[in-house]
């Protein structure tokens, strides 16, 4: 009979909860090729999370028109 103790237990489900979820599994496996920076460990999680801006035009007509208003005074 193998008996375990509560507090053994509780490690065991926090670790296999863990391991439930894919990054963190490909992070562990990136772990056992050996030591590496923060930026290469995240490189592959990076898409979607990723931020893009683009110049919205319209927005900059109230600013425009107030300059052409001055150049006329």
């Amino acid at each position: 009979m193998v008996r375990h103790m509560p507090n053994q237990s509780e490690q065991l489900t926090q670790v296999f909860s863990a391991l439930a979820d894919p990054t963190r599994r490909a992070v562990l496996a990136r772990f056992s090729e050996g030591p590496c920076p923060p930026t290469s460990l995240r490189r592959p999680f990076k898409v979607g999370r990723v931020r893009t801006y683009e110049l919205a035009p319209q927005r900059l007509e109230a600013a425009e028109h107030w300059l052409s208003t001055r150049r006329q005074e």
